[in-house]
């Protein structure tokens, strides 16, 4: 894509000698199909064509919230409705069906757990083998989600590797830009879009730049990418270690810088906390029940209203389901019953090794019995190994010490901790 040169197209290989991305050109299949396949004219022509039923997700007018925001118009595009809860079931269908029609048994996906789950579901359906490592943190019900698909844990190196950064990914995510302008029936002034890696941003740039160059529309929306504190599009500091919208792959940060010059738009930092708090106005006001990095587009929408208050039709991209994250959410939610005693438990953990780290399981015991949480040794111990499988804790062995094991709070436990209202 940056330096020109032409590779076949195989479905394994996912970046140029050059360092950057790779993007699918030439031949289009043609008519109509099931799914994502309904955009068929804009997508690579494949021997198998698998779907869920995916797209065809719901525009939805918000009027509440545009008046929380003080928006002329503001739209929800939903992709949660997905089939696996998540807008990546539209390029796991694409590169669902590469990878079946390249005639491979088996593939390792590597990414973050909406991304291994979705591509779960379609290999499922497509009697491909998959293997799954994950980006850290990731939500338990997101990895139990996988391993209902069949997703086998592994860092074995006998598979190819597929990613989230997959030419044939961007080709299904593009077609969020030319369902939205045929729901609208008309452009959209403005587009807000959770941003990681900046896959999905620059997919949508593709799509509406497609329908451009077909000349299906006369002008491009304004893209703004939704983005967590110290993201690379804003700033050039190393270091980044957000909750929500972690970037574990910078391979696209260049195209999507590339898409906001293209459609003159910007990034707008939004803090873990904001995420937080619209996942409950989205939830209250409008009945849409968003993940947390979901809602970044929403809180961005309140960070810049004054700027879209002449835009008209605004749309928010809602990527994914709050369901899919519901055990991390009680951690900062309100919520009351025993699931949140439970949660109120791990809660506890984090800050004691918070105040007190290093320091080793057994004095977390003591310091919550003492602040009157009746616990045991070995309920702590099995909430450290949950906690730290959730990238929010981490142990090392001191031989030093008759315990040899001690704990300490990531950058993204910390982060966590700090939402936490109770």
């Amino acid at each position: 894509m940056r330096c020109g040169k032409l590779y076949p197209p195989i479905v394994t290989l996912e970046k140029c000698a050059c360092g950057g991305p790779l993007s699918l050109e030439g031949a289009r299949s043609s008519g109509t199909g099931d799914g994502v396949w309904r955009y068929r004219r804009h997508l690579p022509s494949m021997e198998v064509e698998l779907s869920l039923g995916e797209a065809a997700t719901p525009l939805i007018p918000c009027i509440g919230l545009q008046k929380q925001i003080r928006l002329a118009s503001l739209y929800v595009k939903d992709e949660s409705k997905n089939p696996t809860g998540s807008y990546i079931d539209r390029g796991s269908a694409v590169l669902a069906s590469a990878i079946a029609s390249s005639g491979l048994l088996s593939v390792r996906l590597h990414g973050d757990g909406n991304y291994i789950a979705s591509m779960g579901a379609y290999l499922a359906r497509a009697g491909v083998k998959a293997l799954g490592s994950y980006e850290l943190p990731v939500d338990l019900s997101k990895t139990i989600q996988a391993s209902l698909y069949g997703v086998k844990h592994s860092s074995s190196e006998s598979s190819p590797v597929v990613s989230y950064r997959n030419p044939f990914m961007l080709e299904g995510l593009k077609t969020i830009a030319i369902e939205m302008v045929e729901q609208l029936n008309t452009v959209p002034s403005a587009v807000i879009v959770p941003t990681a890696t900046g896959v999905l941003l620059f997919s949508l740039y593709k799509g509406f730049r497609e329908l451009l160059d077909y000349g299906s529309i006369d002008n491009l929306p304004v893209l703004y990418a939704a983005v967590s504190k110290g993201h690379p599009l804003v700033s050039s500091k190393q270091a980044h270690a957000a909750m929500f919208l972690p970037v574990a792959d910078k391979t696209y940060i260049e195209e999507a810088r590339k898409a906001l010059r293209g459609t003159r738009g910007d990034a707008v930092e939004v803090s873990d906390a904001e995420m937080i708090r619209c996942v409950r106005i989205l939830a209250r006001v409008e009945g849409i029940l968003a993940e947390p990095s979901a809602a970044a587009s929403v809180a961005a929408c309140f960070r810049i209203s004054k700027r879209l208050a002449s835009s008209s039709p605004v749309v928010a991209l809602v990527t994914g389901s709050g369901l899919k994250a519901l055990d991390l959410l009680a951690y900062s939610s309100d919520a009351t019953g025993a699931g949140a005693a439970f949660h109120r438990i791990k809660v506890e953990i984090l800050k004691a090794i918070a105040e007190r780290a290093p320091i080793h399981a057994y004095g977390i015991y003591k310091l919550l019995n003492e602040r009157g949480l009746a616990t045991s040794p070995q309920l702590v111990y099995a909430y450290l190994e949950d906690l730290s499988k959730r990238g929010l804790v981490y142990s090392m062995n001191v031989a030093s010490q008759r315990r040899k094991k001690v704990f300490y709070l990531t950058p993204v436990g910390r982060s966590l901790l700090s939402l936490v209202t109770y």
